[in-house]
């Protein structure tokens, strides 16, 4: 299995515009940070953007590009608030859930789970994602999540999402 340093020197090698979350809650704050050190000198040794799930204070101490929300998180205007003009996002589940977080003023939502992936719930489809695209405002970005793999995430490009996402599968094969 890749470190984190290896995966993400072969994902920039494959030519792949990206960023990485750094999301692990079952870490310790001094362990998060330590992840975060080695990924946001990983990133901007690639050219990648690193997001901070939740945490705040966490992207400010390692100058992350932005943050993650999640359903629990705070408010996108408290984020913003606290970040400035920082990239923030935010979890959605359903085309409500993201059409809520683009009025909020996110900059990106990530829809999931767009195919089926252990312990999710029942997948969104490629539907969901083009609904999603038709009632996101134009300045607001659409993230696919959940099942997506190199294999058919062409399908969520074509169905609407300006990006997608993994997090248990390799995506540095698929060139759009």
């Amino acid at each position: 299995m890749l470190d984190d340093v290896e995966l993400l020197a072969r994902i920039a090698r494959s030519g792949s515009a990206f960023a990485v979350v750094l999301r692990d809650p079952g870490l310790s704050t001094s362990a998060q940070f330590a992840r975060g050190v080695r990924f946001r000198n990983a990133t901007r040794a690639v050219g990648a953007g690193l997001l901070v799930a939740d945490r705040l204070d966490l992207a400010l101490l390692l100058d992350a590009d932005g943050v993650h929300l999640g359903r629990a998180s705070v408010s996108v205007a408290d984020a913003r608030t606290v970040l400035g003009q920082r990239w923030v996002t935010r979890s959605a589940h359903d085309v409500d859930e993201a059409a809520c977080a683009a009025a909020d003023g996110a900059d990106a939502v990530v829809l999931s789970p767009i195919f089926a992936s252990p312990g999710k719930g029942a997948p969104l489809g490629l539907g969901a994602l083009r609904q999603t695209r038709r009632v996101l405002l134009s300045t607001t970005s659409l993230v696919a999540l959940g099942g997506v793999t190199a294999g058919n995430a062409a399908e969520c490009f074509e169905a609407g999402a300006h990006a997608v996402a993994g997090i248990r599968a390799d995506l540095s094969e698929f060139s759009r």
